[in-house]
């Protein structure tokens, strides 16, 4: 076990914490997280209404934070993704599936969310919990490639690309011109993929590993709605466990950490 000071994680707790894992919400910061693991958040309809969705196949029309319980994100086409129970460690997931349009949007008080309510301009982090089992090939413009999650105006988001069995995550941001770091994985297999922005520099890492780096400054715009599996080649296939972004700088200790608590809720073999 790992001590992090409560200042690391940006706590309010004085004492320290001896930890190498933290859910999401115990980040000063954390902004969304949607956990498809919990059905509890997740509902039949949109607006958090319609009861909870239990069953394997049943659609999902929303999605409820576990940050900000007024939040959420809702579908907002006919194709809407699915409850696919027992999707990893026993856990379910939402199923995205492929060669349809499941986009789900960020939502507060009727009105849609702008990228800006859950990152800054400046500061970002995206940790996801994801198996990917489609997407499109590299379209070489980094804002029209299927994503996790983006702004649907394409100035920001950690997209997907698939080659054969490799899926490359790409977090991208426009600052005057595109700026994209890339890491592999596997497709077809459970992956804990981040996105950080902070300090001038755009970084990337899938389970901990080596981050992909480059100089990246402020966001030209973050007036686009966050979307959730934005999609531009229909091919998009993706299982999603949990999704969890944060607007304050983090140290990497605090990443990690996040990042292992997701890898152990969805079975993922240890890498630390």
């Amino acid at each position: 076990m790992m001590l992090l000071q409560a200042g690391q994680l940006g706590l309010s707790r004085r004492d320290s914490i001896w930890t190498d894992e933290i859910p999401p919400e115990m980040v000063a910061g954390a902004t969304m997280w949607v956990d498809f693991t919990d059905s509890t958040t997740l509902f039949a309809a949109n607006g958090v209404s319609g009861g909870n969705v239990t069953s394997d196949g049943a659609t999902i029309g929303s999605v409820r934070s576990k940050v900000v319980e007024t939040e959420y994100f809702d579908s907002v086409y006919a194709d809407k993704p699915k409850l696919k129970l027992a999707a990893a460690n026993g856990r379910s997931a939402g199923l995205f599936p492929a060669s349809s349009y499941p986009q789900m949007y960020a939502t507060a008080g009727g009105g849609w969310m702008p990228i800006s309510s859950l990152v800054t301009s400046t500061t970002k982090l995206v940790i996801c919990g994801v198996k990917v089992t489609g997407a499109g090939a590299d379209s070489g413009s980094p804002w029209a490639n299927d994503a996790i999650l983006n702004d649907n105006r394409g100035y920001v988001g950690l997209h997907l690309s698939k080659s054969g069995a490799v899926v490359s995550a790409r977090a991208y941001n426009y600052a005057g011109a595109a700026q994209e770091v890339v890491r592999t994985f596997d497709a077809d297999t459970w992956a804990v993929v981040t996105m950080s922005h902070q300090s001038g520099q755009l970084r990337c890492r899938v389970n901990g590993g080596t981050w992909a780096s480059t100089a990246s400054g402020t966001t030209s715009d973050v007036t686009g709605i966050a979307t959730i599996a934005s999609t531009s080649s229909a091919a998009l296939g993706m299982e999603l466990a949990h999704l969890a972004t944060v607007n304050t700088p983090q140290t990497d200790a605090a990443i990690s950490a996040v990042e292992r608590w997701i890898a152990n809720d969805l079975g993922i073999a240890p890498w630390w």
